[in-house]
């Protein structure tokens, strides 16, 4: 409960700077969320720190660790051109997604440390594209892995699941653009435009998910995988679909 608290409060001070103040934290990590004293307010029960590779919005060139990278700005030195996808909310974001499911899978819900599996330790490849195509890949599934299952509450699981379908969508439609970058100034428009919509919508998740871990475990259920994977291919469909109207 503590965990998920302190990711949820951090998630809102990072609204809360970039929204109101512009500033773009770009090294969310593990060793850059701390934990509030127990039993403090909301707001106040995770903190986010170590703001060295901050930058304002579209400013900044300081580049952090791949594991915590997002896809498209890992995979946007693949693409001949010099003006790739510039890096927003949606990064950061997506690397928060990147810090839970690291706990998730290197440790137990009492914060024993268990071991970090291949899959995760693959994230912390030099190599920026094979990183990509791994985070990808872990993106798209629509089931937690084994051992989460048998470690964390269903909660936390319907958490990561959520994140995930809301994430996926959009990581595959950036990646798109980062291919056309003629097509980017709209798109960024959008983005800028959903800023609180985006923030919003993963506090929330967190939210439900707090809720739920203090009601009693037989209440809990998991959420029908196919429900999110229906809900992540069309929220994809629908952005095809409009690339496809834009298109001459």
């Amino acid at each position: 409960m503590q965990l998920i608290c302190a990711l949820r409060d951090a998630i809102a001070g990072h609204m809360e700077l970039y929204s109101k103040k512009g500033i773009l934290h770009r090294d969310i990590s593990i060793y850059n969320i701390l934990l509030g004293v127990p039993g403090a307010d909301p707001g106040y029960r995770g903190v986010l720190i170590d703001f060295d590779m901050a930058v304002r919005y579209l400013e900044g060139s300081k580049k952090p660790e791949n594991w915590i990278i997002s896809i498209a700005v890992l995979s946007s030195g693949e693409y001949d051109h010099d003006d790739p996808w510039p890096r927003d909310h949606l990064d950061d974001l997506e690397s928060f997604f990147y810090v839970l499911a690291h706990i998730f899978w290197v440790y137990d819900p009492q914060g024993t440390f268990l071991s970090i599996p291949h899959r995760v330790a693959g994230w912390d490849d030099e190599d920026a594209l094979l990183v990509a195509t791994r985070k990808e890949a872990f993106l798209s599934w629509t089931s937690p892995p084994v051992p989460m299952r048998k470690r964390w509450p269903i909660p936390c699981l319907n958490l990561l699941l959520g994140f995930q379908a809301f994430l996926y969508p959009l990581v595959l439609k950036t990646m798109n653009f980062n291919q056309d970058p003629d097509e980017m100034t709209d798109e960024i428009e959008a983005s800028l435009n959903n800023v609180v919509q985006h923030y919003t919508h993963v506090l929330q998740l967190f939210d439900e998910a707090i809720e739920a871990l203090e009601q009693p475990p037989e209440s809990w259920k998991l959420v029908c995988d196919s429900r999110l994977q229906t809900r992540s291919e069309d929220l994809v469909h629908s952005t095809l679909e409009a690339q496809t109207k834009r298109e001459p």
